[in-house]
């Protein structure tokens, strides 16, 4: 007879920074893949932020949107850290725990199997049962055992998520995939340089001038995801770019995966 596991609802609430959201999206995929169902929960601008959800996982992936509520110097719309420097964060992070009692309400409605938290809710220590930590033994394992005897819980390393593209059948869909490939399948093997700095990461105009002087003279073909909040000057930089032949830049969110497993991509 054929063993038939238990299909998990599974709850997805990751902190609000894309770096963090993406990642948590991705491995909702992966476990939407075997079957179980997932509530990934974000605010309402970032969960319309997100890829959309291919079509074949759509009936195990759940987009839940809880409002942030307010916080006095948190400015409006505000909902990720992709929209405000730095110094505000701590204010998001203020809103982000006010989040507990809308989030609370869900889980006492659905009383989901299990719950994946991210770093920064206040009480992930004493609620978790268990800690997974994107790392390994052979490279943190002093550190994980230390951390293991601190929160008096079993940590678990779980490695590097290996993202996959295969399930996804709306990879040919996405509006700007197109220009990428165009330009990507005009580069020779393996000579392009990926440059992204992340969404967090806000360049000096020294700072970017420096990197973008050497990818020119480097002599390689670049694809820099340079995202608005990067940079401190946009008009001065876009006409320093402007000069450059070589790459292609681009200003809002780039496929990082799809780009980077590009048969002309270097590295990054």
């Amino acid at each position: 007879m054929a063993e038939h596991h238990k299909k998990l609802h599974i709850v997805v609430f990751p902190w609000l920074a894309f770096g963090h959201m993406g990642l948590y999206f991705e491995l909702a995929k992966v476990i939407s893949q075997k079957g179980h169902k997932i509530s990934f929960i974000s605010t309402p601008r970032n969960i319309h932020r997100l890829p959309k959800v291919p079509k074949n996982l759509q009936p195990f992936v759940y987009l839940i949107e809880l409002p942030l509520p307010h916080v006095d110097q948190l400015p409006e719309n505000v909902e990720a850290t992709v929209d405000i420097p730095q110094h505000i964060v701590p204010y998001l992070k203020k809103a982000y725990d006010g989040l507990q009692e809308p989030l609370t309400k869900f889980l006492e409605r659905c009383k989901p199997d299990w719950i994946i938290f991210d770093f920064a809710p206040y009480d992930t220590l004493k609620g978790s049962l268990v800690f997974a930590l994107r790392s390994c033994m052979e490279i943190e394992g002093e550190s994980l055992k230390l951390f293991e005897s601190i929160c008096g819980k079993p940590v678990i390393p779980v490695g590097l998520l290996s993202l996959s593209l295969q399930f996804n059948e709306d990879n040919n869909n996405d509006d700007n995939w197109n220009t990428f490939l165009n330009w990507l399948d005009k580069q020779e093997k393996r000579s392009v340089v990926y440059v992204a700095f992340g969404s967090e990461v806000t360049l000096s105009d020294e700072e970017f001038t420096k990197v973008a002087m050497g990818l020119e003279l480097s002599g390689f073909p670049f694809f820099w995801a340079l995202r608005k909040q990067n940079t401190s000057a946009i008009e001065s930089q876009d006409w320093v770019l402007s000069e450059f032949k070589r790459g292609m830049v681009w200003r809002t969110w780039a496929p990082q995966l799809r780009i980077l497993v590009h048969m002309p991509v270097r590295g990054s």
